[in-house]
């Protein structure tokens, strides 16, 4: 046990996948990355992406926003710029293939990413990453002006117009009547800082978000009002600038698990 608690002390400051969420279902050793018969995991370091997207859907919401990978950073990043006026935006999301099924006696679940904004000042920019429903990602995946998540089946994070540097721990299903905020401000973020986002799936009726390797928030039943339950999910990544001004989001990397039934 003395070495799992160092391990655990150093995942707000590593640049790798946080050992208190994952534990023996590391992205790079666990037996169920390896073996479908356990499991079907995700794991991508970003250390290359066409202009294409390859494995990715890419929207560009106007022609002063991109989507590039950026080789300023060891063993790459990607860079979601959203361009000089407001209401700008790109996002990200996995090609037509869902990563997860968050639905009680469906396996456990696993998600995290590593990445930063280039600005918290309040009505700057807005962001999104989390697991959403195959295609929810397009354009206008966040809302103009708000910077709220739009209206599609979605767990994850966010970061609105006007709390710049408020983590958010946000779901909802859609047609649901609108985005449940399970907190409005669960880690308090820093400009061009690295920090890691994530969840965890019991497998049963509980999932409990974490940042930066620490669970944060209350833990949350699945089986409650608005929560995606069910659902086929896959990642999803958002920038908006809510300012006439261009804002980025750099993501290093990004894992997910799902545990066979």
């Amino acid at each position: 046990m003395p070495n799992v608690v160092r391990a655990w002390a150093n995942d707000s400051t590593n640049r790798g996948p946080s050992t208190r969420l994952w534990r023996r279902q590391h992205p790079l050793t666990g037996q169920r990355w390896t073996d479908p018969n356990q499991g079907i995991g995700f794991f991508d370091d970003f250390n290359e992406i066409f202009a294409t997207g390859n494995r990715y859907t890419l929207t560009e919401a106007d022609l002063a926003s991109s989507i590039a990978g950026d080789g300023s950073y060891e063993f790459g990043a990607v860079n979601l710029t959203a361009g000089s006026t407001a209401n700008d935006e790109a996002t990200l999301a996995l090609l037509e293939v869902p990563n997860a099924r968050i639905s009680q006696g469906n396996g456990r679940v696993w998600f995290e990413a590593r990445l930063k904004l280039s600005s918290v000042t309040d009505g700057q920019m807005a962001m999104a990453i989390g697991l959403a429903q195959v295609g929810g990602a397009g354009a206008d995946f966040i809302v103009d002006t708000t910077g709220e998540v739009s209206d599609v089946d979605f767990v994850g994070f966010s970061v609105d117009a006007g709390n710049g540097d408020a983590l958010r721990l946000v779901y909802n299903t859609a047609g649901g009547g609108g985005i449940t905020e399970h907190s409005a401000n669960a880690a308090t973020l820093a400009a061009d800082t690295w920090f890691k986002v994530g969840v965890f799936f019991d497998g049963n009726t509980t999932l409990q978000f974490y940042h930066n390797g620490e669970p944060v928030g209350s833990a949350v039943d699945i089986t409650g009002t608005n929560f995606p339950d069910g659902e086929y999910l896959s990642l999803a990544v958002g920038a908006k600038s809510i300012a006439a001004a261009a804002h980025n989001l750099r993501v290093d990397w990004w894992a997910a698990l799902q545990e066979a039934a």
